[in-house]
């Protein structure tokens, strides 16, 4: 079992993804904004994020450059996200 971020303004698709990733006994948790993603990551550990690029507040972009500047590096499977 792994604890899983999806970050996605795109609220019925993550929902959809979250119950997909859920129902493999995933423990999913979702942030439909890069702000209240990054608030999230500053209390939890996740052992993968699915994050989206186009975002309000912070954009995928923001929130892969804070936690790579951070030392953080768990697997964001883009590959743009890789420093």
């Amino acid at each position: 079992m792994s604890k899983i971020l999806i970050v996605d303004d795109e609220q019925d698709l993550a929902e959809g993804l979250r119950r997909s990733l859920a129902r493999d006994q995933h423990l999913v948790e979702v942030a439909y904004d890069g702000q209240a993603a990054m608030d999230l990551l500053l209390v939890s550990k996740y052992d993968l994020i699915v994050l989206d690029w186009m975002m309000p507040k912070r954009s995928g972009v923001e929130v892969c450059s804070w936690l790579r500047e951070r030392r953080d590096k768990t697997p964001i499977p883009h590959a743009y996200c890789q420093r």
